[in-house]
């Protein structure tokens, strides 16, 4: 085995994707960090994340079935920090921070005007796996494009049209917010 350290079983992956989840219910909106998540199928479009029952924002999806997923920038990391230790049950946290929001066409929930990707999604299955989370699956019914990452707004390939060189998003590392750095290199054709 050479010089690798035997440790206990770790769902260890690096890096992570960090979002925000904002939901809402019967008028009453929250948001928290979620770093474990990733897309499930092509088409139509849809992610799964894993979400623990403490988080208010689980019990909003449970009861709503959807959600949004917010991409931030990598200068919003005290506010994403904020979002996970901070709990919904007792703090507004949209209000305590003066997040501003808007409205997509499809869900409920509000979507964070401040993010590079937003995503309205709809819930199409629950797994409850017997662990500490639970996992959602949703269909991604609309996306927006913060303008800044925009590069040609009459393109019709996605990959064309936006540039992520400007969105400078962040990523989780085994309890550590990492930004995401610069493209390396091309997928092969």
């Amino acid at each position: 085995m050479g010089d690798k350290l035997i440790w206990e079983p770790h769902a260890v992956l690096f890096p992570m994707p960090t979002v925000i989840i904002s939901t809402a219910y019967e008028g009453k909106e929250t948001v928290d960090a979620c770093a474990w998540l990733m897309p499930v199928n092509l088409d139509p479009p849809m992610i799964a994340l894993a979400l623990r029952p403490k988080y208010l924002s689980w019990e909003y999806i449970k009861q709503s079935g959807e959600f949004a997923i917010n991409i931030p920038y990598e200068n919003q990391t005290e506010f994403t920090d904020y979002c996970v230790r901070t709990s919904g049950y007792s703090e507004d946290k949209l209000r305590e921070t003066g997040c501003k929001v808007f409205y997509g066409k499809h869900i409920k929930a509000p979507l964070l005007s401040d993010s590079i990707i937003n995503m309205e999604c709809a819930m199409k299955e629950t797994y409850e796996i017997g662990g500490t989370h639970s996992i959602f699956v949703a269909e991604v019914l609309q996306t927006y494009f913060d303008e800044k990452i925009v590069v040609d707004r009459d393109c019709d390939n996605l990959n064309d049209a936006v540039s992520l060189q400007n969105a400078k998003g962040i990523a989780y590392v085994m309890g550590e917010y990492w930004n995401l750095g610069h493209c390396i290199g091309l997928r092969s054709e």
